[in-house]
């Protein structure tokens, strides 16, 4: 039902190591190629062995133009997205290794993140690539979705 530790790291790993070589082919952040959502496609990617649900093809420019597009591609929301791509909605609030989660985006981070060892990973606006972006906690509250992979 869900993925192994090792799948999970692997998929982390690689899903970082294309972002960070994206982020040097460009001079700047771009949404959907190097941002955090782009984050997020790859990892679903390499734990999906190469396939997707997240076959978006959208600009956006900002947080809310992200959830403007997410209606223009027929969702109603994030959870509606992230079932739709076969991940179980996490309602208790806590988090484990390889969880994605959504939150209100903040200066230097991108608002879409995966569950680290210790720490969330995202994407940082000032294009250096993938970085922590915060400690993990037990329970976290303010987080607009919290999502766990299933196995397809």
């Amino acid at each position: 039902m869900y993925y192994k530790e090792e799948e999970i790291t692997t998929a982390i790993e690689a899903a970082k190591a294309i972002i960070d070589s994206r982020t040097k082919e460009v001079n700047e952040y771009k949404r959907g190629y190097n941002d955090c959502f782009a984050l997020l496609v790859e990892y679903d990617k390499q734990l999906r062995g190469g396939i997707t649900a997240y076959n978006f093809d959208f600009e956006y420019s900002d947080f809310m133009g992200f959830f403007v597009a997410l209606k223009q591609q027929g969702y109603k929301n994030l959870k509606d997205m992230a079932e739709k791509a076969n991940y179980e909605i996490i309602k208790n609030k806590r988090p484990q290794f390889g969880d994605i989660a959504f939150e209100r985006p903040t200066d230097d981070g991108g608002a879409a993140m995966i569950a680290g060892n210790s720490r969330w990973v995202s994407t940082s606006e000032k294009n250096l690539g993938v970085c922590d972006k915060r400690p993990l906690f037990f329970f976290e509250r303010k987080l607009l979705l919290l999502a766990r992979p299933l196995r397809s």
